[in-house]
């Protein structure tokens, strides 16, 4: 019987399929939660290795089991902290004190707005102050419209050019001065008869100068004065007494004056520069005229040394010291003694003064009365002396330098610029001083307008001491030949 391969298969039953296998579908886990996981797992370990139980307890996805509903849940108490009741109250009071100070000065604030926003600026205001930066624009807002209007007039006065679009340098360095006064709050500063610098500047404008003055021997002009007499307020520092001059006692207490009390200062000079003459009120009441001196204008001319106005400044205070309270040897590199530096002080200022000399005796008691005065923000003069001569300056402050050092800042007359110098060096130079008297109540007592010369610790000084002395540069002793008297030399010149 023959049979094909092929009808075989066809009579077999074919047995049924199963379907494919298909593994269950997991919900989908993103890589970041993945990453997550395994750092929590990782860190559990971690720190079930370094705590034990406690670090299993630990576990990063581990939760606490929640409490029945109803059940009480016992409560966990922080440690006792046993805290000083003075101390607490104390830094209440300081947080209250800052708090009250920022009250304040948002209160100052809130009145400078709305005083801004009832006197908005006008169109030239805001081309006067376009190139002036945050801080000068923000002290022109808050002049008054008037005090504004001021301000445009000096400031347009100011400007001086050589060729057309080419502004010179004085008026340059003038105006920037000026923008300092404003900035510093300068402007406003009022003399003792209520009349403020930037009146004294609006009302002396285009005025003629005093008598002589603008000759053709002399040759100034309102301009020019104006110029230097704005540089003189806004950056005092930088008053220059001159080359080979003995003038600078009186260059260093102009520039305190004009740092200190500007007003005052321009009540002075610009009655000296316009009228010929200002009235000097001292700490007494008194009165006493000074007089303007052009000889040092003539003598500086053609030579690059001071100003012309800081020539007629510092020629008529030395000569109102020298006139005023006789019996020293000055002129001639001779500078003032310590009573005509006390005497010029107490009359320019209107404040008891103590001229006091220093020795290797009351150095350090010295010493200490300049640290305490110099950081209660006083300026002062001081006297010091090398082997190059003697000199005065004006103590601006004194504080640390970057490395942590104590040092000295002044104002420097001979060069015109701000120095510094190590207290320590300047504490071993230091020849005498001109203090308020409130500082000086340790070395003398009160100071009741004694026209004695003292030097330190109460220690009369040969009046023949003086501030000035030899030049500097010069090995010349002071004072014909004598460094002064018992009180040493009070340095300047």
């Amino acid at each position: 019987m023959s049979s094909s391969i092929g009808s075989d298969r066809g009579n077999r039953p074919i047995p049924a399929q199963q379907p494919p296998h298909i593994p269950p579908v997991s919900p989908r886990i993103r890589p970041e939660d993945e990453t997550a996981r395994r750092k929590a797992d990782h860190g559990a370990k971690a720190r079930a290795q370094d705590g034990g139980t406690a670090g299993e307890a630990r576990g990063a996805r581990s939760l606490a089991p929640l409490p029945e509903p109803g059940a009480k849940v016992a409560k966990t108490t922080k440690p006792s902290i046993r805290v000083n009741a003075g101390e607490v109250a104390d830094a209440q009071a300081d947080a209250g004190d800052e708090r009250k100070e920022q009250r304040a000065q948002r209160r100052r604030e809130n009145r400078a707005e709305e005083r801004w926003s009832q006197e908005p600026l006008t169109d030239e205001d805001r081309q006067t102050i376009a190139r002036f930066d945050r801080a000068e624009r923000r002290a022109f807002r808050g002049l008054s419209r008037g005090d504004r209007a001021k301000f445009r007039k000096v400031y347009a006065y100011l400007y001086c050019y050589d060729r057309p679009g080419h502004e010179t340098a004085s008026s340059k360095s003038s105006r920037l001065a000026f923008r300092k006064a404003l900035q510093y709050g300068k402007l406003t500063k009022e003399d003792r008869n209520g009349k403020s610098v930037l009146d004294h500047f609006a009302d002396r404008m285009r005025e003629d100068l005093a008598p002589g003055l603008e000759s053709s021997k002399y040759g100034l002009d309102n301009r020019g004065q104006f110029q230097n007499l704005a540089e003189q307020i806004g950056e005092p520092a930088k008053m220059f007494q001159g080359v080979g001059t003995d003038d600078c006692v009186a260059a260093s207490l102009a520039a305190n004056m004009a740092r200190r009390d500007p007003g005052e200062y321009m009540r002075i000079v610009s009655g000296l520069v316009f009228d010929g003459k200002a009235t000097l009120i001292g700490p007494d009441g008194g009165k006493s005229t000074m007089t303007l001196d052009k000889r040092a204008v003539w003598k500086d001319r053609g030579r690059k040394v001071r100003n012309t106005t800081s020539d007629l400044i510092q020629q008529s205070f030395m000569t109102y010291a020298r006139t005023k309270f006789p019996g020293g040897k000055g002129g001639g590199n001779g500078g003032l003694t310590m009573r005509q530096a006390e005497g010029l002080y107490e009359n320019l200022t209107g404040e008891y003064a103590v001229a006091l000399g220093v020795t290797d005796k009351n150095r350090e008691e010295a010493a200490q009365t300049i640290l305490a005065a110099g950081k209660a923000g006083s300026s002062f003069q001081v006297g010091f002396g090398n082997r190059r001569g003697d000199h005065m300056v004006t103590i601006l402050g004194i504080g640390k330098d970057a490395r942590g050092n104590s040092v000295v800042r002044f104002a420097d007359s001979l060069t015109g610029e701000q120095r510094q110098m190590r207290w320590e060096r300047f504490k071993g130079q230091i020849d005498g001083m001109i203090l308020p008297s409130q500082f000086a109540a340790s070395f003398m007592g009160d100071k009741t307008g004694s026209g004695d010369d003292h030097g330190g610790l109460g220690q009369p000084v040969d009046p023949g001491s003086v501030f000035g002395g030899a030049p500097v540069g010069s090995s010349a002793p002071a004072s014909g030949g004598r460094r002064g008297g018992r009180g040493s030399p009070v340095v300047g010149g």
